[in-house]
């Protein structure tokens, strides 16, 4: 099969399109073949190797599992004999990296656990674009943030993946979302349901004068101080993305603090694939809650382009990967 690989850590020009032999499944695996996969911040960060504690569970001198891609949409092609939940010929779509596999191939080996039936209602290349952004916006903001109806949410970083899925699952529990993007990205962010944006070239968030309940960091710019200054008593922020170190780990030892003030509270957590909430972003699919974004799609020989255009912070949503199109 073809798959984009890096078997050392750098620029896109690691990616390399190979032939790999598949090997035999397991009994409790599946092989995937894949329609669509999708890129994420994730993908680039662990091809560059950066930050440098990413190597310490991934690979200190080069990856250990060296297929891009967590992202996919596909056919089951072959099912473990312990494997009851999936079959032969189901369309699926899931987060492939827990298993130790890359979707950014033609199939991929994985576990029913990280997948769940694919909407009927949207096509391959908007299911691949859900998992890892979709998983990661419910989570952190149903689970960690406990996000309550009525309330105020400000979204930093709300045109990419993440923030576009962010701001239609506030929605659906009826909070009232400001979303921080460009100029650019504000028709876009207003479109899937932002209720005020604020364009941060005329406004630095770190100056809002105004106060929620809710603060969502996707960018991963803001330090314990602006949290402070932007949450209301007991209000709660979370950090999701993240530029540099300095800033991060100040709001991850914050986190550990039981309040930061006037009981404001920090959150610094990773998402986990499962299939119940894949089903749950399914849902909301098929209820006409949640719509993908899609940005770009390219080929698989394609990858290394895509990974660029990712790495410039303008994709509008989600980028993708068309595998097979048969």
């Amino acid at each position: 099969m073809k798959a984009i690989t890096f078997r050392e850590y750098g620029t896109p020009v690691v990616l390399k399109l190979e032939d790999l032999s598949i090997r035999p499944i397991k009994p409790n695996e599946v092989l995937v073949k894949v329609k669509a996969a999708s890129v994420n911040p994730l993908d680039w960060r662990l091809m560059r190797g950066a930050p440098y504690f990413v190597r310490f569970t991934w690979g200190i001198l080069k990856p250990k599992n060296f297929v891009l891609g967590a992202d996919v949409s596909g056919i089951i092609e072959k099912v473990g004999s312990k494997v009851t939940a999936l079959k032969v010929g189901d369309e699926v779509f899931g987060d492939t990296m827990p298993s130790g596999c890359g979707s950014c191939a033609e199939y991929v080996i994985t576990t029913p656990s990280l997948l769940a039936l694919k909407p009927k209602s949207i096509s391959h290349i908007e299911a691949a674009s859900l998992p890892v952004a979709g998983i990661t916006a419910l989570q952190f903001l149903r689970d960690h943030l406990r996000l309550k109806a009525e309330k105020q949410i400000l979204i930093n970083g709300s045109s990419g993946g993440v923030g576009t899925f962010a701001i239609q699952i506030a929605k659906a529990m009826n909070t009232e979302v400001t979303a921080v993007c460009s100029e650019q990205n504000q028709s876009l962010v207003k479109a899937v349901g932002a209720d005020h944006t604020i364009n941060y070239s005329q406004t630095n968030i770190h100056e809002i004068n105004k106060s929620f309940d809710y603060v969502m960091d996707n960018v991963g710019n803001l330090k314990v101080k602006n949290f402070t200054d932007l949450l209301k008593n007991n209000g709660s922020g979370v950090q999701v993305g993240f530029q540099n170190f300095r800033i991060t780990f100040p709001v991850m030892f914050a986190s550990m603090r039981k309040s930061i003030e006037d009981g404001k509270r920090l959150i610094v957590k990773t998402a986990e694939t499962n299939t119940s909430d894949l089903q749950f972003l399914a849902d909301l699919i098929e209820q006409e809650k949640i719509r993908p974004i899609i940005d770009r799609v390219y080929t698989l020989e394609d990858t290394a382009e895509a990974i660029k255009y990712l790495e410039t912070s303008r994709a509008k949503g989600k980028v993708v990967i068309e595998v097979n199109d048969d």
